[in-house]
Parts: structure tokens; C-alpha cells; sequence
């Protein structure tokens, strides 16, 4: 009986959640130079009709290795099954090629672009059995402008363990961000073949002068191949460590040429805007949602700016949270800042929206430019349906308030007059309950920790000094305080505004992001602290209500 029911089981969900699969298709590297190994992972969440037959690739790869796997889950009753298969490349020859739609019965992946480049030099002509290599995008750069670092860590002979150790620079400050997790892949350098660990960062100089980014230190486990004396099942290992050179960047302030108002660094920005309606139909009373977004790859997004949208008499606008997302890939970061705006026309009638206009600098061409959206006139129609179905009021006022903003009153009939009774005699019970229980919890308050005191203190003394440093407008002041009560408020060691940045988040970034350039700038005096202290004073009321307590942790050397 019980194998029946297993059995019915099995066919009750083959055939209720049995979907059509949607499938992706990926590459964990691109580009990649000829003879690199690379993954190439296709992912299925549902049920396929049928295996996938990879042999078309065949003719510009290798097929190393093939894997396969898959996962079921059930939560909250919901079923989801995800099938991957993964695949060990290895290149022939060098060219851009097109990795075709691959069938898995009724359902194809999509298509797939690779560019494959020529055998890629041992950086500084190093060869031997374990070697570092260290390479950067570019070596000159302006202040927040994006910087792509590049480890590697090549082994000849197989190994157990390997460690890279963390970046480490001079005085300049730094904001860092992983681009995804290590790679492991193989390669081909003069005939010899490597394993390849590589780790990719994109890093963000906040200050001008010359960069020196410090040797990176490899270390690996190597066997040699004979057993222990004492433990004949366990082989003996020596370690085995290597080191990059160093390399040195001139980072370059904010040019005079550019005349914008936030610094904007990047290799490509976009401002794009889309209507929630398409082709938009306005009318009066009827909201429709503009959708503003900001694409800067380069960037992330807590340094790019808000949308500001200028008023338009007639036109009502109402910003929703902005959206911030970064999309971080092997090339570096593409920020994205998204924001909607509900636009509800109060009158019929032509309007015109203006321009919006974002000026940014381009890294490649070493120019200012200007993304754009043009000014746009639309024309809102009289709504006749919500005139028809306006309700009835009253319209004779209480004599009482001649002197006040008349406000219609609504008749009402017998039932409602008697539902409201009713819900008043509800709220009125369910207040009194929670007063009553407000005060018999006051009775029973507990006397505050000595630490949390102190603690509190010392973050109000910080405070105080944050407070005189913003209403002086003094940039300089101003970055020692924050850091300061940074270190109190989250309860870590900061070394610069950019770690700050990325643990408050918005909208404190944005404006740690404009102190910085502006103490890189050519006229830091010219920097106001606008509405800095109600957002420390908000996060720090937060923090504070939250009481988190304080860890003791260390960060291993290794990862």
C-alpha cells in the first residue's frame, strides 16, 4: 500500500508541476584568451523535455568535462525543480564565435556570444612551476574613476590548498569591491601547462596622487609525493609561496572642464526613461508611472545622483524609493539607480516636461558629456468617467468655520451611521487595552547596561562633534567626525568615507560620495553639509533603539 502511494505521488507531481523549463545559458569568464578553460553552465528550472545533445560545439571547443545536477524544493507548498549542467571548455582557436541555441526537446537556451583572444604573455616574462601575476586596466585615472585589478596564481604541479593574501595599497583611500568569486580555470604558457586561481576587484581611488598597489603574496600546498613515516596514509606536503611586483597608478583630480554638478566618472552613462503606459494616454485624475533610470558602467550606484524633476503646475508627482542595484561582472560594475515618479494630471490641457539633463566624464575619451532626456509635451484628456461617478456632498457650511478650509461632509445613511458606531465602540476598546498595557509595562523597567551608557555617550559626544563640523561647512572636520562616529554607530574598524559608505548605504553614500569629491576637489570650500546631520541623527536613532551588540571578530588573512 505504502509503495502505491509513493508511486501516486510521484505521478501527481510529474504531472501537476510538470512546466515549461526556462533556460539560461552562461559563460563564468568572457573573454578568455585560447588555451583557458572556462565553465560553461546551462541552467533549467523546470522539467525538460528532453537531454541536450552539446556536440555542435564541438567544433570550436574542447569539451574537457560535463557534469550534471539538480535540485527539488518545496516551500510553502510552492515546487521547483533546477536542473545545471556544466560544462569544461577549452578554446581552438582565437575569433568572436556565436554559442548556438541548444535543444532540450521542445525548449532551446538562448544564444550566447564568446570572445576568445590570442595566448595571453607571462606577465613580466615570469615562468617556473608557481608564479603571481598582477594586472590593472589602466595605469593613469581620475579621482572615483573605476579600476579593474587582475590576480593570478599559477601552479604547474597539482596542489591541496592555495591562499592569495588581501589587497594592500599606500595612504590612499580606497573603495573596494569583489567582482564575483575566485575563477579556477587551466591555461597554456609556453608550452607548459598552469591551474589557474584568479581573483578580479574593482577598486575606486577617493583620493588624487600616485597609487601603489603592494606585491599580492600566493601561497600554495604542495605533495611530495611520498607517504609519512609515522602515517603511511597520509601524504607529506611542503609549502610553497610566490609574489607579484608591485604596480604604481597616477590618480588625477577633478578637471576644470567639468562643470556638472556631482562627479561622474565612467566609462559609459545612460539615462533612460519609460512609461508604465506605452504609448502614454493621459488623463485627468488617472495616474500613470514615469520610470527614470541611470545606467553608469563604471560606477556604483551609490554615487550616482538623484533625479531631481522639476515642478509643473497642473501636474502632480509623487516619487516613489529609489531603486539601487550594482551589476557586477568579470569587466567591472554597471550601477544602476532607478526611480519612478506616479504623474497625476489635475486639469486637462498641453504640458511640457523639461529636459533632464545628467553631465558625467568620460574615462575613455577624456571629455565631459551630457546624457539626456528631451523635453516632452503631453496632453491630458478630460476624464468624463470620473466626473459621471463624482459623490454627492454637502455643500452648506458649518457657520462655525467661516474662518477655516471648508471640507465636505459626506451623508450618510441609517446602516452606515450605525456600522460607524459600532467600529468607534471597537477602536475605543482596543485602545484602552493598549494604554493599559503601556502602563503596567512601565512598571517593570529594567535599569540600562553601564556599557550600553557609556556606549551611548560616547556616541552622542561624536555626534556633537559632527553637528559643529556640518553647520561650519568644514569638509576636513567633517570626514574625521564621520569616521569617528561611524566606527561607534556600527561597531568596526574604518579606515576611510568609503568603507562608511557601503555599510550606511543610502542616502547617506551619496552624500559621503560628494564630501569626498569635494575634498579632491579644486575648491573643497565650497562644500555644504545640506541635510547631513537628519540622516545621522536618523541612523543613529535607529541604531541606538536596536542596541546591537558588539562582536568580537577577526578577518582570516586567507581566503
Amino acid at each position: 500500500m505504502m509503495k502505491q502511494l509513493t508511486f501516486l505521488l510521484f505521478l501527481f507531481l510529474q504531472t501537476t508541476f510538470s512546466v515549461a523549463a526556462s533556460i539560461t545559458a552562461q559563460a563564468d569568464r568572457n573573454p578568455v584568451h585560447i588555451n583557458e578553460s572556462f565553465n560553461l553552465i546551462f541552467e533549467a528550472s523546470g522539467s525538460v523535455d528532453d537531454e541536450p545533445d552539446f556536440s555542435v560545439l564541438k567544433s570550436n571547443f574542447s569539451v574537457l568535462n560535463q557534469s550534471q545536477s539538480s535540485s527539488i524544493s518545496i516551500i510553502n507548498g510552492a515546487y521547483s525543480k533546477t536542473t545545471r549542467w556544466t560544462l569544461l571548455l577549452m578554446p581552438k582557436q582565437a575569433g568572436v564565435f556565436t554559442i548556438p541555441s541548444i535543444a532540450f526537446g521542445k525548449d532551446t537556451s538562448p544564444q550566447l556570444r564568446m570572445t576568445i583572444k590570442p595566448e595571453q604573455p607571462s606577465s613580466n616574462g615570469q615562468t617556473g612551476d608557481l608564479f603571481m601575476e598582477l594586472d590593472v586596466s589602466t595605469r593613469k585615472t581620475w579621482v572615483q574613476g573605476q579600476i579593474i585589478l587582475t590576480v593570478r596564481l599559477l601552479s604547474a604541479t597539482n596542489i591541496s590548498q592555495f591562499g592569495i593574501s588581501k589587497l594592500e595599497t599606500n595612504s590612499i583611500d580606497l573603495v573596494t569591491e569583489n567582482l564575483g568569486e575566485d575563477k579556477r580555470y587551466q591555461t597554456t604558457r609556453n608550452n607548459t601547462p598552469y591551474l589557474v586561481f584568479e581573483r578580479k576587484l574593482a577598486i575606486f581611488p577617493q583620493q588624487t596622487g600616485t597609487l601603489r598597489i603592494e606585491p599580492f603574496l600566493g601561497e600554495v600546498e604542495v605533495s611530495t609525493g611520498s607517504n609519512s613515516y609515522f602515517d603511511p596514509f597520509r601524504r607529506q606536503t611542503k609549502i610553497k609561496r610566490a609574489r607579484s611586483e608591485a604596480i604604481e597608478i597616477e590618480i588625477a583630480g577633478i578637471p576644470k572642464s567639468f562643470t556638472g554638478k556631482t562627479w561622474l566618472p565612467a566609462s559609459e552613462l545612460k539615462l533612460v526613461e519609460e512609461w508604465s503606459d506605452d504609448p502614454a494616454s493621459f488623463k485627468v485624475g488617472e495616474p500613470i508611472t514615469r520610470t527614470l533610470s541611470l545606467l553608469a558602467n563604471g560606477l556604483t550606484s551609490s554615487q550616482l545622483p538623484e533625479l531631481t524633476l522639476p515642478a509643473v503646475n497642473g501636474l502632480k508627482q509623487y516619487p516613489d524609493q529609489p531603486l539601487l542595484k550594482d551589476n557586477k561582472q568579470g569587466d567591472g560594475i554597471i550601477g544602476i539607480r532607478q526611480e519612478k515618479v506616479a504623474v497625476i494630471p489635475a486639469q486637462s490641457g498641453p504640458f511640457i516636461l523639461p529636459a533632464i539633463e545628467i553631465p558625467w566624464w568620460n574615462t575613455t575619451t577624456g571629455k565631459m558629456e551630457i546624457a539626456r532626456i528631451a523635453n516632452k509635451t503631453i496632453v491630458v484628456a478630460a476624464n468624463a468617467s470620473t466626473q459621471a461617478t463624482a459623490p454627492t456632498i454637502s455643500t452648506k457650511p458649518d457657520p462655525a468655520m467661516d474662518k477655516l478650509p471648508l471640507s465636505p461632509v459626506v451623508t450618510q445613511t441609517q446602516d452606515s451611521a450605525s456600522l460607524w458606531f459600532w467600529l468607534s465602540l471597537i477602536f475605543a476598546t482596543g485602545w484602552l487595552s493598549t494604554a493599559l498595557l503601556w502602563w503596567l509595562s512601565g512598571k517593570t523597567k529594567k535599569a540600562p547596561a553601564t556599557n550600553d551608557t557609556n556606549m551611548t555617550t560616547s556616541i552622542k559626544q561624536a555626534e556633537k562633534s559632527l553637528n559643529k563640523s556640518c553647520q561650519n561647512n568644514d569638509a576636513r572636520a567633517c570626514k574625521q567626525a564621520l569616521l569617528k562616529w561611524g566606527k561607534l554607530i556600527y561597531n568596526k574598524p574604518l579606515t576611510n568615507l568609503g568603507d562608511l559608505a557601503q555599510l550606511a548605504g543610502e542616502p547617506l553614500a551619496s552624500r559621503i560620495n560628494t564630501l569626498n569629491a569635494a575634498l579632491y576637489s579644486q575648491s573643497p570650500s565650497s562644500w555644504t553639509a545640506q541635510d547631513m546631520m537628519q540622516i545621522i541623527r536618523q541612523i543613529q536613532t535607529d541604531k541606538l533603539q536596536k542596541k546591537p551588540v558588539p562582536k568580537n571578530t577577526l578577518e582570516p588573512m586567507y581566503k
